[in-house]
């Protein structure tokens, strides 16, 4: 594997000359300075001239010039100056927990970040094939991390983790949400987990979605750890057809059904519905224990 360099480079296109501001530093500092260096129409380095004094973080570089796209981002020492920049996007300011790829190869992704090349976002961002924001996209989250992220096949998202609201939807969607090409959350409502949500699998018969984590109930009703919602409503699927008893004994970290509706589970469970059953377990598709695990340690 080699990395793709062209991928959130940075370098923007159609620049002849530009030039590089840096942030100025809280009252009583010096502001940094630099020079770039524009190569066949890219930004190909920016260059620190005066590292200026008194930062306390590291400031934000803009880059302005005849060309597009151009993105850096700096370095800060231990003694309040500027250390370095570096051409490209800065990506995320946190965790990074989750990628999927869309059908037009746009990447969803999700985190415990609440910023993303400088722009506000919560939890779960959006970018183009090329590694760049996508600005048509929602905000994301309100309060706690997004775990997971799965693609549909009809392009919505399914997004799990520990927060209470996506989007600023009027309609809360805890730990749980179903969003459509622009972000939205759809009409997809579980009613709430008492808890976080670490994986999420899509049926591939009947579009089903199965989710995992850290949580005790799903819509009032008992499910530990381990749920099946309708896909297009979110309404939780009764015992009758889908029963896992008293379930996995811990958290479930990760979550994977077959071509046959079966379910592979893996976490830090040592039995499932009171059967000793090592860290994963596979399970037929009405939820009860097929074959137990034997691992001896946390299975993600």
């Amino acid at each position: 594997l080699t990395v793709d360099s062209t991928f959130a480079s940075g370098g923007g296109t159609g620049y002849t000359t530009a030039t590089a501001t840096l942030a100025a530093p809280p009252a009583g500092g010096t502001q940094a300075t630099a020079s770039v260096t524009v190569t066949a129409g890219q930004v190909t380095g920016v260059t620190v001239t005066n590292p200026g004094s008194g930062y306390t973080s590291a400031p934000a570089v803009t880059i302005a010039g005849a060309g597009t796209g151009a993105m850096a981002f700096s370095i800060l020492g231990t003694n309040g100056q500027v250390e370095s920049i570096v051409v490209g996007a800065p990506g995320a300011n946190a965790l990074l927990s989750s990628v999927a790829v869309q059908g037009d190869g746009k990447l969803v992704v999700g985190g415990g970040f609440s910023a993303y090349n400088g722009v506000t976002v919560r939890g779960v961002v959006r970018l183009t094939a090329d590694g760049l924001l996508d600005g048509t996209y929602g905000t994301g989250t309100l309060g706690g991390t997004v775990n997971t992220v799965i693609a549909q096949s009809a392009g919505q998202i399914m997004v799990g983790g520990n927060f209470t609201n996506f989007n600023g939807a009027a309609t809360a969607r805890a730990s749980v949400a179903q969003v459509d090409a622009s972000g939205t959350p759809t009409a997809f409502t579980l009613g709430g987990v008492t808890g976080s949500v670490h994986a999420i699998a899509i049926q591939p018969a009947d579009g089903k979605v199965v989710i995992g984590g850290n949580f005790t109930a799903v819509n009032s009703q008992s499910r530990n750890h381990l749920a099946r919602v309708d896909g297009t409503t979110g309404a939780l699927e009764a015992t009758t057809t889908f029963n896992t008893g008293t379930g996995p004994s811990s958290q479930l970290r990760t979550v994977a059904v077959d071509g046959s509706n079966r379910l592979y589970i893996g976490g830090d469970f040592n039995t499932y519905n009171a059967t000793t059953s090592g860290r994963w377990a596979r399970l037929t598709s009405a939820g009860a224990l097929d074959v137990a695990g034997g691992a001896n340690t946390n299975v993600h």
